[in-house]
């Protein structure tokens, strides 16, 4: 808690140091990078209050370069997988996806680790992730957990953790319940039908 009655909010960054030199370039991450990921924050937090970490596997040779060593994995019994999540699980109110491999991440993990409404956001810093070369290279997440949120103003596209309602789970299963009984109904007038050919057959 910060002040009273303030809650900081916790950011995860994914696949990113936060120092550390850059390949092709004499800069750093620190000039380049981490201050864009930092201004995306704020840009989208407004005035709230946050702490961000960079949790990455791609350790670099200084100390501090990254704040959780490790990868997530979508087996959540991997044992750094397991320990995330029991110690953060619906605790991050943005988890930020930089240049990772986007088709391969373990987005049921990733969902649990967000609170509700808590945002998940792509990003490919130093370059802008709506540029033509990440189009197609995006993954979509399932309707019934995310909504896209995105807006023009911020070189990122961003979803909004949903919870799926009860009121939806009970209509999905009145309609299995409505598909079992017609089955049924069918499987009975199909025997019925049967049992009638059989006795005019058998009174011929």
């Amino acid at each position: 808690m910060a002040g009273n009655n303030i809650t900081v909010k916790k950011v995860l960054v994914l696949c990113q140091r936060k120092t550390g030199p850059l390949q092709f370039t004499p800069k750093r991450v620190e000039e380049i990078i981490t201050p864009k990921l930092d201004t995306l924050v704020k840009n989208i937090l407004g005035t709230d209050e946050y702490t961000i970490e960079y949790l990455s596997d791609k350790r670099g040779h200084e100390k501090g370069d990254v704040d959780i060593l490790g990868s997530l994995e979508k087996n959540e019994s991997d044992e750094f997988t397991s320990e995330i999540l029991s110690k953060n699980k619906n605790s991050y109110s943005m988890i930020i996806l930089n240049t990772c491999p986007f088709e391969l991440m373990p987005y049921a993990v990733i969902y649990k680790l967000l609170v509700e409404n808590g945002l998940m956001v792509f990003s490919a810093y130093p370059s802008n992730i709506k540029d033509t070369q990440y189009k197609y290279k995006l993954y979509i997440p399932p309707a019934d957990r995310f909504i896209n949120i995105t807006t023009e103003d911020i070189d990122a596209v961003m979803y909004k953790k949903i919870i799926p309602t009860q009121s939806a789970g009970k209509s999905s299963k009145k309609n299995k319940n409505k598909s079992r009984k017609k089955k049924n109904n069918k499987s009975k007038k199909n025997k019925n039908n049967k049992s009638k050919k059989n006795k005019n057959k058998r009174k011929h």
